[in-house]
């Protein structure tokens, strides 16, 4: 009977061994719990280009792309209108800002503040050569401390050669002269073939460089630390 007790209560004591083990190797839901990925703020971009949209159109992009990878980021009408408070509403005002993350903070609460510029921004073209160039450059500053967290420069570029060139001048050409004409023309205008046309034309033409854009800020992001997204 003494020999039957021992055995059960060296069993009792081996399962609750065990359970306490399992217990230890099982990580609460609170332990598991991740913090969110930081904040950042793209701040209006420098202009170094010839098109004077060029800033705007790349930080449209930017943001658009950084939301599909999983950045949290600060609202642009929010940012534009907390700098406009200021008197700061170009990508050269907001680089001065550079320096000053304390001043930022009050204005734009993040934590990441991103600075940059449109390097280039333009077609050219040549006798039997036409290139489209995209060149971005971005700085990452983290509020508290001001260190810089990533900084680089990368280029969107689209060549053709040959009659693919001078075919692709002539609709550059036409795109801008159709848009042009779009966006001069009056509401009497009966003719809806005409508009359908300029559409078609300005999306071959692609005179905003979105190609070129999307590749530069590609390359980008793929260089930025690992840690700023949530995938």
């Amino acid at each position: 009977m003494i020999e039957r007790h021992v055995h059960l209560f060296l069993g009792l004591c081996v399962l609750t061994l065990m359970h306490q083990l399992i217990g230890c190797g099982t990580p609460s839901r609170q332990a598991v719990t991740e913090a969110p990925p930081p904040l950042i703020a793209l701040l209006p971009l420098e202009n170094h280009s010839n098109d004077i949209d060029a800033p705007m159109k790349v930080r449209k992009e930017l943001h658009g792309a950084m939301s599909e990878q999983g950045y949290r980021l600060v609202d642009l009408d929010r940012i534009d209108g907390s700098l406009k408070d200021i008197s700061v509403t170009l990508g050269v005002q907001a680089r001065l800002l550079e320096d000053k993350p304390e001043v930022l903070g009050r204005l734009i609460p993040a934590d990441i503040y991103c600075f940059g510029a449109v390097v280039e921004f333009a077609f050219k073209s040549a006798a039997a050569l036409t290139m489209r160039k995209v060149e971005i450059e971005l700085k990452l500053i983290e509020a508290k401390s001001g260190d810089v967290l990533f900084e680089g420069r990368e280029t969107g570029i689209t060549t053709r050669a040959g009659l693919d060139a001078a075919g692709e001048l002539i609709l550059n050409l036409a795109g801008k002269v159709v848009k042009s004409v779009k966006d001069s023309a009056t509401s009497n205008v009966e003719n809806e073939t005409v508009k359908k046309t300029g559409d078609a034309t300005d999306i071959v033409a692609d005179v905003n460089l979105v190609t070129e854009t999307r590749e530069a800020i590609r390359k980008l992001l793929r260089r930025f630390p690992e840690q700023l997204s949530a995938r």
